[in-house]
């Protein structure tokens, strides 16, 4: 009995598992958010990206805000809340300005803005805000946009994609 195990071989190991699945790709570069296309800064440019939601309670508002590279990576981001009743518009101002604010406290050259609201827009590129009670938040945007040296003012392309201050 001896005999025969000595003469048998042993039978080779089992293969190695394969190895894992390589990851996705990245994403391309129209990310998808909500809905709309997140349109991409030229090459070498920093975009801000800022966002206001109005929630049920009437005396509370929320803020949000990114800054991405042209690849889409995300430099830096921020959320907050602020209690208190506001327009629409004034939202949108809020918004962008604590952006910017963020922008100039990390020290990140964002030279592009995006905002949803028309209206917030057209006050800023115009010569003088039309709506008294929040002239004092768009003079701070316009000194901020001074200071991170914003290149002009304009409304996106297309219609359905969010407004624009590049």
């Amino acid at each position: 009995m001896m005999e025969e195990f000595s003469n048998s071989k042993l039978s080779p190991p089992p293969p190695p598992p394969p190895p894992p699945p390589p990851p996705p790709p990245p994403p391309p570069p129209h990310l998808i958010r909500h809905g709309a296309k997140w349109v991409v800064p030229p090459p070498g440019q920093m975009k801000l990206n800022s966002a206001v939601v109005f929630r049920r309670r009437p005396d509370k508002i929320g803020l949000g805000f990114a800054i991405r590279d042209y690849k889409g990576k995300a430099i830096a981001t921020s959320s907050t809340s602020l209690k208190g009743n506001f327009s629409y518009e004034m939202g949108h101002f809020l918004a962008l300005r604590e952006g910017l604010k963020l922008a100039k406290h990390f020290n990140i050259p964002v030279s592009i803005a995006e905002v949803s609201s028309s209206t917030a827009v057209s006050s800023l590129c115009s010569s003088g805000s039309n709506l008294v009670d929040s002239h004092f938040i768009v003079n701070d945007i316009r000194a901020l946009f001074r200071l991170l040296e914003f290149i002009s003012a304009k409304p996106p392309l297309k219609r359905e994609t969010p407004w624009h201050i590049i």
